[in-house]
């Protein structure tokens, strides 16, 4: 169309110049012709901005399909890591909380552990002080299985101690030690007796702390998910 415009300002132009050179068909032929050109290639000029648009078009199409499908799949791969990151969270949440409840099971174990161990030092006090409380029972044991021949022969002192001169005496005598011999019976049986009940208690009283403790044990060991949960 410029072009068009250009040519009609110069062929004006020249007929101003030369007016008698006019020609009224050659300019209208040569005015038509040259107006098909133009016409033509602003035809063919605007076919080619159709076809530049149509594929610049189609090309805008494309990238933006294709980025979009890119967009997609990274919002897609971004959701999944997102679901892949909170499930290693929870996991770990989990395996921590599993290695807390697994220390305080073993702190538990070794409080048990403590407890027995406590418990054997006692019993091993009790068993060594019952020792000596069974070698003295002995010890009284051998003095009462003499005590028989040893009355038996003051009777046989005291008899003959009748018949002598200074009897009255001599039986006061013998009597004496008959009683010091009854007073020293009397304070063994006491002893034995005194070592015989503080043994049964001590040994309740073992007894009854051992079973507590397992008792208090065992309601322990016994919860759900317990790893040291006795059968």
């Amino acid at each position: 169309m410029n072009q068009y415009l250009a040519n009609e300002t110069s062929r004006c132009l020249r007929r101003c110049r030369n007016p008698t050179n006019f020609d009224l068909h050659s300019y209208s032929a040569e005015h038509s012709d040259e107006a098909k050109i133009t016409v033509l290639n602003t035809n063919n000029c605007s076919s080619r901005d159709d076809n530049s648009d149509d594929s610049n078009e189609i090309l805008f199409n494309t990238l933006n399909s294709k980025h979009s499908r890119e967009i997609e799949d990274l919002k897609l791969k971004s959701l999944e890591q997102d679901k892949l990151i909170k499930s290693t969270l929870e996991q770990i949440k989990e395996k921590d909380s599993k290695v807390e409840e697994f220390h305080n099971e073993l702190q538990e174990a070794s409080n048990f552990m403590s407890s027995l161990q406590s418990q054997n030092k006692k019993l091993s006090e009790l068993v060594a002080k019952n020792n000596e409380q069974i070698n003295e029972v002995f010890s009284i044991t051998e003095t009462l299985r003499d005590l028989p021949q040893e009355l038996a022969n003051q009777k046989e002192r005291l008899e003959s101690f009748l018949r002598a001169e200074d009897a009255e005496d001599k039986f006061d005598e013998v009597m004496k030690q008959q009683r010091d011999t009854q007073r020293k019976m009397n304070r063994k049986y006491a002893c034995l007796s005194k070592l015989v009940k503080d043994s049964n208690t001590e040994l309740a009283h073992l007894q009854t702390f051992i079973a507590s403790d397992r008792m208090r044990h065992r309601a322990k060991t016994d919860r759900p998910g317990n790893i040291f949960k006795t059968h």
